[in-house]
C-alpha cells in the first residue's frame, strides 16, 4: 500500500519490467502436419480471452506420437518452451471433463489437450478446459506451489 502511494506520487525514469512465473503447461491437440502458425495463433487467442501472460508459459504438453510434429517442435523452438509428450495409456488415466469418443477412435485416448495439460502441471483442475481453434486443440492448467500458503497470481 505504502509503495503504491509512493509510486503515485514519485516519477520513476527507469524501465519497469514484469516477471510472470512459469507455471502454465499448455497441452495441445492437432492433426498431423498442423502448421505453426494455426498452433501458435489458437495459443494466443486463448491466453488472450482468458488474460493469461505468453511469458507464464512453464511448456508445451501433447501426445508422444506428436514429438516431431513440425508445427509444434518449431514453436517450441521459437519459444524455447519444452515439449513434453506423454503415451495415450498415461492419458487415458487422467480424467478430464470433456472426454470425446472421436479422439479415442484416433489416438486412443479420450482426451490430448486437457489430460496432457493436466499431467504435465501435475494437477487435477484445468485453469482453461479445452478450446477449438480451427482443428487445434488447447487446455491450460497452473502449476501449484511446492510451498504451503504460497500461490501464483498472473
Amino acid at each position: 500500500m505504502i509503495f503504491s502511494q509512493l509510486q503515485k506520487m514519485v516519477r520513476f525514469d527507469t524501465p519497469e519490467s514484469q516477471w510472470f512465473p512459469q507455471v502454465l503447461w499448455v497441452g495441445v491437440g492437432c492433426g498431423r502436419l498442423t502448421p505453426r502458425s494455426l498452433i501458435e495463433t489458437a495459443i494466443q487467442q486463448v491466453l488472450q480471452q482468458y488474460n493469461l501472460e505468453e511469458n507464464a508459459i512453464a511448456g508445451i504438453a501433447t501426445l508422444d506420437i506428436k514429438a516431431d510434429e513440425p508445427g509444434l517442435v518449431e514453436l517450441c523452438q521459437a519459444k524455447n518452451w519444452p515439449l513434453r509428450t506423454f503415451s495415450s495409456e498415461v492419458l487415458r488415466a487422467v480424467e478430464v471433463p470433456n472426454p470425446s469418443a472421436g479422439v479415442v477412435t484416433a489416438v486412443g485416448t479420450p482426451s490430448v489437450a486437457e489430460a496432457a495439460a493436466l499431467q504435465a502441471a501435475g494437477v487435477n483442475t484445468l485453469l482453461v478446459s479445452k478450446q477449438i481453434y480451427r482443428g487445434s486443440t488447447v487446455a491450460i492448467a497452473q502449476v501449484q506451489p511446492k510451498t504451503p500458503g504460497l500461490f501464483y497470481s498472473l
